[in-house]
């Protein structure tokens, strides 16, 4: 089963994508920012999938995907 991260400042937004992405069997964890999300990547989490919201207060989506590469 594929991991997912659901990363946006949006409540909404990441309460749809993670519904829908459980609802079709992907095991979804979220991050209500840049800096959360890249703090989970440094814990050891792995994920087969990243959806990142570009445009996010103080880090924003860029800084993560530099932060993974």
């Amino acid at each position: 089963m594929a991991r997912i991260l659901v990363v946006d400042d949006e409540s909404k937004v990441r309460e749809y994508f993670s519904e829908f992405l459980k609802r079709e069997g992907f095991d979804v964890h979220t991050a209500e920012n840049g800096e959360i999300a890249i703090n989970m990547t440094r814990q050891g989490l792995y994920y087969d999938v990243i959806l990142i919201d570009l445009n996010m207060p103080k880090v924003d989506g860029m800084a993560v995907l530099r932060h993974l590469v």
